[in-house]
C-alpha cells in the first residue's frame, strides 16, 4: 500500500493544480433550457438543420434537447451534438476545495469521532485526560491517515 500513497498524493495535487484554479469553470451554468438549444440558437441553426448535420430526425434533436434540459441526456448524446455544433464537449468535475483540504478536513472528522469515542469510554471510568493531549492525538492520527491514504476516514460513523 505504502507504494501507492506516493502516485495518489501527486496526482491529488497534479488535480488540485488544474481544477481549484479553474474560477471560470466554476461559474459557468448550464442554460436553462440546455446547451444544444442554446448554442444551435445563437448559431441561428433550425433543429431540422442540425439533425442534418447530425444525420439523424428533427424529432431524435427535439428529444435530446428536452433530455439536456431534464438532465437526463447521455455524455454521447452530448458529445454527438457538440461535434454537430462545431463544439468540444467538455466534462469534468470542479471540487468546491482543493483535494488536499478535503481530504485533511475528513481525515480530522473521523479522527474526532475515533479519538472522542475512546474519551467516552475513558470519562465513564473517570480516566479523561487533558484536552491538549486529546488534541494531539486527534491531530496525529489525522495525519496518519492523510499519510497512508487510509480508507478509514471515509467509513460512515453509527448514527446514535
Amino acid at each position: 500500500m505504502s507504494s501507492r500513497v506516493p502516485t495518489q498524493t501527486l496526482r491529488r495535487r497534479q488535480l488540485d493544480r488544474a481544477l481549484t484554479g479553474s474560477v471560470e469553470i466554476r461559474s459557468l451554468q448550464r442554460p436553462a433550457r440546455g446547451w444544444i438549444h442554446e448554442i444551435r440558437m445563437a448559431l441561428g441553426m433550425s433543429a431540422a438543420q442540425l439533425a442534418a448535420r447530425m444525420g439523424t430526425r428533427q424529432s431524435t434533436v427535439a428529444k435530446m434537447e428536452r433530455t439536456e434540459e431534464e438532465e437526463g441526456i447521455s455524455l454521447q448524446s452530448l458529445r454527438r451534438a457538440a461535434e454537430a455544433l462545431d463544439c468540444t464537449l467538455v466534462y469534468a468535475f470542479v471540487p468546491n476545495e482543493s483535494l488536499e483540504a478535503t481530504l485533511k478536513l475528513q481525515a480530522l472528522r473521523r479522527a474526532e469521532q475515533m479519538v472522542g469515542r475512546v474519551e467516552r469510554s475513558m470519562a465513564l471510568e473517570e480516566q479523561s485526560r487533558d484536552r491538549e493531549v486529546v488534541a494531539e492525538e486527534v491531530d496525529e492520527l489525522a495525519a496518519e491517515f492523510v499519510r497512508t491514504l487510509s480508507r478509514e476516514i471515509w467509513r460512515e460513523e453509527a448514527k446514535r
